[in-house]
């Protein structure tokens, strides 16, 4: 394919008049659109761009043509290199340097003289790094140690052609680096781990390390349970997981299909035409725990409700709150715990773990998860009315959950054995934790609030769950 014809020529170059006798004339290009004008014995009939990559630059063919009454015999010069004379019209240019350039060439008169020269600007651009990313696994998809892990690497070159592929796990000096990127490593140990990845070009250059969490778990995946053994960040994990099993039906509910990230969705009446709507959340394994350190916790699927509780739903069950919030579809908050326990008893659910709730949270995110400023979370701010905003209305995760980040604290029942100490000796063993931030602090997945059995707590509302038994 032609190159585009410079439309950055010389008319007159001041400083160019080399001891060759080379003049400047502006380049003529032959393009499709553009009919070439005849200004001077030689024509340039294909240059570069004006900006070419480097890999471009491995080879550059300039051609030129000469009109009538002058002779078979070109002069061309690049840069302040030596001319060159030769009878054919076009120069391979080779291995050109990053930065600016001027090609010129000249015609034999019949006279014997050199011709005025037409010129032609380009520039090459510095090397680009290659591009590296996976092809798969995906983020989060469980691999099984009972065989080699099967990687597969894309990427590209701007200006060039990968000839080397890197792939190291956990440990970027680790790597196995070969020349093609499909990779058969090792299976290391059961657990979270991360994958490393660089591709290397055919002058020197390596991209960036590019990384990608996975889950190793040992032997295949089969039955329902390991079916969901893990769901990814995006709808396409939950999608999979359906793959080959129904949702189960669930006695006292109503299945009422898949949402949007490809989780089951049931409603659960309460009453007075009221229902609650819970999410099957697949289960999972390997995941943070909340003091920032991996906790291994296999969880099996659970139902949660797709909101926090609304004051609609308390009141289809607890009859109508005390406070004067008019608004039926605000999560209920500032209520006792022992009240949120008679809720639970009366519409047989209960509170999630610490560990459920952050796996919710989460919802595949095993990496950072921001704090705030996240478009899953809401916080009032500058509005002046503090108080929480109507449930459904953010954007949901990878789960579909709606404001599991914000809004309102969501209480938690911790049954971890590694309960914070600190409980005991304050003698609040008995208290909830409340998780997700609220109005107040944002949408905050790293912090706790305490909630003491007797005490109403400004802004702490519950999202409750079913377990599948």
């Amino acid at each position: 394919m032609p190159h585009r014809v410079s439309g950055r020529v010389f008319a007159s170059l001041a400083g160019l008049a080399l001891a060759t006798g080379i003049s400047p004339l502006r380049a003529q290009g032959a393009r499709p659109d553009v009919e070439a004008e005849s200004l001077g014995p030689v024509l340039v009939t294909q240059a570069p761009p004006e900006a070419i990559t480097h890999g471009e630059a491995r080879r550059v063919t300039i051609r030129f043509s000469r009109q009538e009454g002058t002779s078979a015999e070109f002069r061309w010069v690049l840069d302040d290199r030596d001319p060159v004379v030769s009878a054919n019209g076009y120069a391979d240019l080779t291995e050109l340097d990053p930065g600016p350039h001027v090609f010129r060439v000249q015609v034999k008169l019949v006279t014997g003289d050199w011709s005025r020269a037409a010129a032609v600007d380009f520039r090459v651009l510095a090397n680009q790094r290659p591009r590296v990313d996976f092809g798969t696994p995906a983020a989060f998809d469980p691999l099984t140690s009972a065989g080699p892990l099967a990687i597969v690497l894309t990427g590209d070159d701007p200006d060039g052609r990968i000839v080397a592929w890197r792939l190291a796990i956990d440990r970027e000096d680790q790597f196995v680096q070969q020349d093609h990127p499909d990779f058969a490593l090792a299976a290391p140990a059961d657990g979270t781990h991360k994958l490393w990845a660089q591709a290397i070009d055919d002058e020197g250059a390596a991209s960036t390390w590019r990384g990608l969490p996975i889950v190793v778990t040992g032997g295949a995946l089969t039955g329902f349970e390991d079916r969901s053994l893990l769901a990814t960040r995006t709808s396409r994990g939950a999608s999979r997981w359906m793959k080959g099993a129904d949702a189960p039906d669930v006695a006292g509910l109503e299945m009422l299909g898949l949402n949007e990230q490809g989780c089951p969705e049931y409603a659960l009446p309460l009453g007075g035409g009221d229902r609650m709507t819970l999410v099957l959340v697949p289960a999972g394994a390997e995941w943070h725990a909340s003091d920032g350190e991996v906790h291994k916790a296999r969880l099996p699927a659970f139902l949660m409700a797709k909101t926090e509780c609304t004051r609609a739903q308390w009141q289809a069950v607890m009859g109508r709150p005390r406070d004067d919030e008019p608004r039926p579809d605000v999560p209920i908050h500032d209520v006792r715990p022992d009240r949120i326990t008679t809720f639970l008893k009366r519409a047989k659910l209960e509170l999630p773990t610490e560990d459920e709730w952050e796996y919710a949270a989460r919802a595949g995110v095993l990496a950072e998860l921001p704090s705030r400023g996240h478009d899953m979370q809401w916080r009032d701010l500058g509005s002046g009315t503090n108080r929480p905003h109507a449930v459904g209305r953010d954007v949901p995760n990878a789960f579909g959950m709606h404001e599991i980040l914000g809004n309102v604290w969501e209480c938690t029942a911790d049954t971890r054995p590694n309960r914070p100490a600190s409980l005991e000796d304050d003698g609040l063993r008995s208290a909830f934790f409340a998780r997700g931030g609220s109005i107040e602090t944002g949408g905050d997945l790293y912090v706790r609030r305490t909630v003491v059995p007797g005490h109403e707590v400004p802004f702490v509302g519950f999202r409750p769950v079913r377990r599948l038994r």
